[in-house]
C-alpha cells in the first residue's frame, strides 16, 4: 500500500518507520527539509497527575538517575528494551532512505 505521512516529528517519523517496517511504501510530506527540525516546539514538557515538570529543565539531568529507579516516579525505563532501540536507531541513521522520500 502506499501511503503519504504528513510531518516529520517524533509522530510521524514513527508512524512512517513503522510502516516501511510492515512493508509499505511510505513517503513523509514535511515543510522543513530535514526530519525533526520542529519537534521541539510541542514535545518539551509531560504532564501528568504526579509530576508537571518540563523535561528541557536545568534540573532534569540531576533527577533522572534517581527517576529511572524509582517505583512511583513518572518515568519507567525497560532495560530490556534498550538493546532493541539501539539496533533500530543505528538502522534508520545507516539507511534514512528506507525511512524518508525526499519532497
Amino acid at each position: 500500500m502506499r501511503i503519504v505521512v504528513l510531518g516529520a516529528g517524533v509522530v510521524g517519523s514513527t508512524a512512517a518507520y513503522m510502516l516501511v517496517k510492515d512493508g509499505h511504501d511510505v513517503t513523509v510530506i514535511d515543510r522543513c527539509d530535514k526530519p525533526g527540525m520542529e519537534t521541539s516546539f510541542a514535545n518539551g514538557g509531560l504532564m501528568t497527575p504526579s509530576d508537571s515538570s518540563p523535561w528541557n529543565s536545568p534540573g532534569t539531568i540531576k533527577r533522572l538517575g534517581k527517576m529511572l529507579f524509582d517505583s512511583n516516579s513518572s518515568l519507567k525505563l525497560n532495560p530490556s528494551a534498550i538493546p532493541d532501540c539501539e539496533a533500530e536507531f543505528r538502522d534508520a541513521a545507516e539507511h534514512p532512505q528506507k525511512f524518508f522520500s525526499p519532497l
